[in-house]
């Protein structure tokens, strides 16, 4: 029997967030060397979440258009 893709990734929705919390790390760091003379890291609680749901949602579609089903047999 094969899993289908989006029941991998509701099988694993922590490792979805885990793996955008990485990605958005990654993507401050580049924010914040562009922007040395920044001070500080603030931004809206509306926009952290916006952009937290993007990223998973990017994430989400990127894995079901890119990354080959498992076959159960083969696990």
């Amino acid at each position: 029997m094969t899993k289908s893709k989006t029941d991998q990734l509701d099988a694993d929705e922590r490792s979805l967030e885990s793996i955008a919390d990485e990605a958005l790390d990654a993507f401050w760091h580049v924010i914040v060397q562009r922007f040395p003379q920044a001070k500080t890291g603030d931004l809206s609680p509306l926009t952290t979440v916006r952009l937290s749901d993007a990223a998973e949602t990017a994430i989400e579609e990127w894995i079901w258009a890119n990354v080959p089903t498992t076959d159960d047999n083969n696990e």
